[in-house]
């Protein structure tokens, strides 16, 4: 007979079996879908957060495009000037304060030379040329002359340097009115195209002066400033223009063309007596100046101009041709704007006083 086996339930080793899990109705599971978890944004809660990310870049970007603004481009309305702008101009601004009218680049005339090296900080372009008592000092800016020890004439080369009322090279002709007004000292052509406005003021030492914009195509070519050895009128006032002097002022014409003729035909003493003994001092004495000329093949005045006259003394404003022999048999042409100042003496004019600024240079 057989016999039937038993066996047992198999049981747990988990501990007591787990419920088991009722199927979930169709409400049920709409119910989870709908209903969001516990802590979860909700989608209108996101929107929020985002609207408002957006509102503080906006916010972030309009300020940091202001001050970009500020930063770049001149504010011609509040008077705020951009940092980059401020420091150029406190590169640019002259390490020493004019005093006077009659000034450029931080000197002024009647400074002592010491100056010089507190307003050029670079080296001189080339060497100084000794005219006489006068030494002319040649920087990248400016060309500087002292005689006995003090500044005597200025010349601006480039628009680095402005006068104590801000203009330079590239000012325009209304800025240097506006600056200035219209009421000049004098005012002529130099025969290269350029228009010679001229003001007069007082210097530090008490001597009469000449502040120069030469102006042309509407705006300034360069800027000088010199003593003036004929001025009697305040600063600002024309010279009078006296009919009855024509005649002299022919005559003075006559005198500088008479020298330089001189010098062309090697004539020197002729030309030297021509001078008062103050310009001959200048010069250094009748040797150097005849050296001066010793390579000289021809000096011609031209396009000759008065700027200023009285009974006693005469302002001529010139161009000058000077043809000097060179190495290898050529020679150097070199072309200048002069001013001369002319005084009676012993019944005639006799050259007191001489200032030329190089226009041009070329080999033939």
């Amino acid at each position: 007979m057989e016999q039937t086996q038993i066996i047992p339930p198999v049981q747990s080793t988990q501990g007591p079996s787990a419920p088991v899990s009722q199927p979930m109705s169709a409400a049920d599971i709409a119910k989870n879908i709908s209903a969001p978890s516990a802590g979860a944004p909700s989608a209108s809660h996101m929107k929020q957060k985002q609207a408002l990310l957006i509102a503080v870049i906006l916010i972030l970007a309009g300020v940091l495009g202001y001050f970009g603004y500020r930063e770049f481009f001149a504010d011609n309305g509040t008077g705020y000037q951009p940092v980059a702008k401020q420091s150029a101009a406190k590169e640019d601004a002259p390490a020493r304060e004019m005093k006077t009218d009659l000034s450029l680049g931080g000197l002024d005339l009647g400074d002592d030379t010491s100056a010089i090296s507190e307003v050029e900080k670079s080296a001189e372009k080339k060497d100084p040329h000794q005219e006489g008592s006068m030494l002319r000092h040649y920087y990248d800016n400016m060309e500087i002359v002292e005689e006995n020890g003090k500044i005597t004439a200025l010349v601006s080369q480039d628009d680095s340097v402005s006068t104590k009322r801000g203009l330079h090279q590239g000012s325009t002709l209304d800025e240097v009115q506006k600056a200035y007004g219209t009421d000049t000292f004098s005012k002529s052509d130099d025969g290269e195209g350029r228009t010679l406005y001229e003001y007069k003021f007082t210097g530090l030492d008490g001597r009469i002066g000449l502040l120069r914009f030469a102006v042309k195509d509407n705006k300034v070519d360069y800027i000088s400033v010199r003593t003036y050895e004929g001025a009697q009128q305040p600063a600002g006032v024309k010279a009078p223009n006296q009919a009855n002097a024509s005649n002299d002022t022919e005559s003075a014409k006559g005198t500088l063309r008479n020298f330089h003729s001189a010098i062309s035909s090697k004539n020197l003493s002729a030309a030297w007596n021509l001078m008062t003994p103050e310009q001959q001092n200048r010069m250094g004495g009748y040797d150097s100046f005849r050296n001066g000329y010793s390579t000289t093949l021809s000096s011609t005045v031209s396009n000759i101009s008065v700027a200023s006259s009285s009974s006693d003394k005469v302002v001529l404003n010139y161009t000058l041709t000077a043809r000097d022999r060179a190495d290898g048999g050529k020679v150097k042409v070199q072309n200048f704007n002069g001013t001369a100042t002319l005084v009676k003496q012993d019944g005639g004019w006799k050259i007191a006083y001489t200032e030329s600024t190089k226009t041009g240079e070329h080999m033939q």
